[in-house]
C-alpha cells in the first residue's frame, strides 16, 4: 500500500505529530456546506465556538445569494443568552474522538440514547452455545453489551462460553 508522501512528496517536510495536530484542528472545527452547487468543507471562525446542545437551537447553511455563511437562531434569544449548535445525534465516542467532550446524559428529549444500540436476533437451537446464550437471555431482560460506537467487536462461540 503507498503512503502518502509518494503521492505528495512534499508531505515530507511536516512531521506525522503537526499533520495530525492539523488534520483534528479541521475535522473538529469544519461545517459541510454547499457553494455554488458543490457539497464542501468551509472554517467558519467564531461559528465554530458555540458549544454543542439538542435539540439543536441554530440552523446554519451557507446564504448563496449573499455569498456567506450564516447562523439563524430557532427560538427568541434574550440578552447575553448563550447561542449553542448542535453537532448532531452521536454516540459519545464520537463526540469525544471528534470533539474532545463527552455528554453524561447523552439522550434524546424521547429517551433514545446513541451509545447504545438495539439488535434483534434469533437463535438456532442447534447452536452448541444455545444454553449460554439463552440463559443470558432469560426472562426476556435485555444483555447490555457497551462497545465504542466506531468498533467492530467479532464474538465467536468460545467467547461466549468464558
Amino acid at each position: 500500500m503507498p503512503c502518502a508522501t509518494q503521492a505528495a512528496p512534499e508531505f515530507e517536510e511536516f512531521p506525522l505529530e503537526e499533520f495530525m495536530w492539523a488534520r483534528m484542528m479541521v475535522a473538529s472545527r469544519n461545517f459541510g456546506v454547499k457553494i455554488d452547487g458543490v457539497q464542501t468543507d468551509a472554517l467558519v471562525p467564531y461559528a465554530d465556538m458555540l458549544n454543542h446542545l439538542r435539540p439543536r437551537q441554530t440552523s446554519w447553511t451557507f446564504n448563496q445569494s449573499m455569498y456567506q455563511f450564516t447562523i439563524t437562531s430557532l427560538q427568541t434569544l434574550k440578552k447575553d443568552q448563550q447561542v449553542y449548535d448542535s453537532y448532531g445525534k452521536k454516540c459519545n465516542s464520537r463526540f469525544l474522538l471528534n470533539y474532545g467532550f463527552a455528554i453524561e446524559k447523552n439522550r434524546d428529549t424521547n429517551g433514545q440514547c446513541h451509545d447504545e444500540v438495539r439488535l434483534r436476533f434469533e437463535l438456532d437451537e442447534s447452536d452448541p452455545c444455545y444454553s449460554t446464550k439463552m440463559r443470558l437471555l432469560v426472562n426476556d431482560t435485555p444483555c447490555v453489551v457497551h462497545v465504542l460506537c466506531f468498533l467492530p467487536l467479532p464474538l465467536s462461540p468460545s467467547s461466549l462460553t468464558e
